[in-house]
């Protein structure tokens, strides 16, 4: 028997999370996104993850690099910026085949291609090491507020989650301009110590407002470093009640939006990511709506627990408390039967967001 053909047994513990869980797709969608199928489409992901046949590999990994362990070479590679790491992969087949092999970099070229095509695309590729964006992955719980979070926030290679996002000013942006006013410095002398990056187009915040013109932003975090090196601790304080101010701009919220991406957390010891995990079972509470959805956007209150993300204990111990969870779990027999026709659209959808609505009863299975 060839080994394609040997299918591992999926486990009860994996069951009930299939049955039970979903991957709450509209959460991406207020965030850096790209729209379906376009990886596949492009062919990325076996370009950026894959080397070439061996028949085609060069000697050797050049005349220094040769010399070194492959041990030290990892933990170079591991701190080196992503877009030197892109550029060496592209000097030879046999380097490209050895950055390949680094497990930190398949994890962010497979399992969060999402994040790692933000990075190239906001310009912030030559800030973020390969061990910064890897720690953020490995890790569960947003820096802020101890939650689970699902979401990077680029600048800083920050895990967090999205009312961290909102609310918090760690993760506040401020315009070029303001930046240069905070730091005494020039656009031109502003972009040497600071990260600077570039908005990519697309729907943001959470009512997803549309933004199509490219913006150049740093983050306040950055900036505020920078504006101690040249100014006195009272007019750094004058700046920041000016950033206050900036704060209750209406755009303030999608422009935070624009500098983070949906992440996974991978599992070192399973070798597998996983996405933060949303309950079917309290989904099931949204009441049935008419197709456009209008009366959610009008900003009715979601029921309890709709808009929670889990990590997989989190959840596990969720579900023991959520009645409705435990009867679709129930109803499938242990994971045997489709219980999708009990669910509510709110679910099925992954989400609410109308573009993916599917109607009540076009289950499509």
């Amino acid at each position: 028997m060839s080994s394609s053909s040997i299918t591992i047994p999926e486990t009860e513990r994996d069951a009930k999370l299939r049955v039970t869980a979903y991957h709450g797709l509209d959460l991406n969608k207020k965030v850096i996104s790209f729209q379906p199928g376009v990886h596949e489409r492009y062919r990325i992901r076996p370009i950026i993850s894959s080397s070439f046949p061996k028949t085609h590999l060069s000697p050797d990994l050049g005349p220094w690099l040769k010399h070194l362990p492959p041990e030290i070479l990892v933990k170079i590679f591991l701190n080196l910026d992503i877009a030197s790491i892109f550029t060496l992969r592209q000097t030879n087949g046999a380097l490209r085949a050895f950055v390949t092999s680094i497990p930190e970099y398949g994890v962010l070229s497979t399992d969060a291609l999402d994040a790692y095509l933000a990075i190239h695309r906001t310009n912030l590729a030559p800030w973020l090491t390969l061990h910064q964006v890897h720690r953020a992955l490995i890790s569960e719980w947003c820096t802020m507020c101890g939650a689970y979070g699902g979401f990077l926030f680029l600048p800083t290679a920050m895990r967090c989650c999205l009312r961290c996002i909102c609310d918090k000013h760690t993760f506040q942006v401020l315009s070029l301009n303001l930046a240069c006013r905070m730091t005494n410095f020039g656009i031109p002398k502003l972009q040497t110590p600071v990260p600077t990056w570039t908005t990519i187009p697309g729907w943001y915040g959470k009512l997803e407002n549309t933004y199509q013109k490219k913006v150049r932003y740093v983050s306040f975090q950055h900036a505020f470093e920078a504006a101690l090196e040249t100014k006195g601790p009272a007019q750094v304080k004058m700046l920041i009640d000016e950033v206050a101010r900036e704060a209750h701009r209406k755009t303030f919220e999608e422009d935070k939006a624009r500098a983070c991406v949906a992440i996974p957390t991978y599992e070192a010891d399973r070798k597998k990511a996983y996405w933060g995990l949303s309950c079917r079972g309290c989904a099931m509470k949204m009441p049935r709506l008419n197709a456009t959805g209008r009366s959610l956007r009008s900003g009715c209150k979601l029921p309890d627990g709709v808009d929670t993300v889990y990590e997989r204990e989190e959840f596990e111990k969720h579900v023991e408390g959520c009645e409705n969870a435990k009867w679709l779990w129930e109803k499938s027999e242990g994971g045997k039967k489709c219980v999708r026709h009990l669910e509510g659209r709110f679910s099925v959808n992954g989400g609410f967001f109308e573009s993916r609505m599917i109607a009540d009863g076009e289950w499509g299975y």
